[in-house]
This record gives structure tokens, C-alpha cells and sequence, in this order.
């Protein structure tokens, strides 16, 4: 078995008026190779303010990704090439999200989830970042 730990899908995948320290993911451990459904939390904003753009960039041997729409949010996903191609139901991949971007208003003492799923590739390594 391949434990990966989740930090999320990327460390450093938070923009906007929000604090990258202040959003976590619910589950924080997932297996290689299975689809991971990451819920990020946000549970503040910072110094008052609210959280008006959350971006997660998805690192490679994430496939494929599929956010889930927040209701009052906009969802934006951007597209673009992997560094190499990856096994997908039989189909080599090479394409696919690789950023998304919510644009709404969380205000600063709400508690906000974003949520999306995406395949953890069966090469990547024990305690990788999700």
C-alpha cells in the first residue's frame, strides 16, 4: 500500500484575500492510485477580511480533476499539458486541468469548503504532498 499525506493538492495553492496558512483539507492521507476527494477548508478570513478568490494549483500525477461548483461562487478551470502522460481507464492522458479557481464572497467568520475529486496516480511516491 502507497500512503500519500495530504497537505493538499498543492502546498502553496491559495490566493485571494485568504491566508495560505488558513485553509487544510479534511482528509489528510490517501492511497496511490484511488481517487482522493479533497474538501479544503477555510474556516476565517484573515484580519477581518473576507475570502473572495480561492486558486489550487494541481501538482503532476494528479488525474483527473473535477471540481465540484459552490453556489453563489463562479468556478473557473484552466487547462494545459502534463510533463508526461498518465494511464486514465486505458487511455494514455497527456492534457487535463491543472488549476481551479472559485471567485465569490466567504465572509471573514464563515466557514467555507471547497470541494473536487481527482485520481492520485498509481507512480507516485510514499508521503508525497498532495
Amino acid at each position: 500500500m502507497n500512503i500519500l499525506k495530504a497537505v493538499i493538492f498543492a502546498a502553496n495553492t491559495l490566493a485571494g484575500t485568504l491566508a495560505f496558512g488558513h485553509a487544510g483539507p479534511e482528509t489528510k492521507t490517501a492511497m496511490a492510485g484511488t481517487f482522493y476527494k479533497a474538501v479544503l477548508r477555510i474556516p476565517h478570513g484573515c484580519d477581518g477580511a473576507p475570502t473572495d478568490t480561492v486558486r489550487i494549483k494541481i501538482p503532476k500525477g494528479r488525474i483527473p480533476v473535477k471540481p465540484k461548483p459552490k453556489p453563489g461562487w463562479q468556478l473557473e478551470t484552466v487547462t494545459g499539458t502534463y510533463q508526461q502522460s498518465y494511464d486514465l481507464h486505458g487511455q494514455m492522458v497527456n492534457e487535463e486541468v491543472i488549476e481551479l479557481i472559485w471567485r465569490g464572497y466567504l465572509p471573514a467568520d464563515w466557514l467555507g469548503e471547497f470541494v473536487f475529486l481527482g485520481k492520485l496516480s498509481a507512480s507516485l511516491a510514499a508521503e508525497t504532498p498532495m
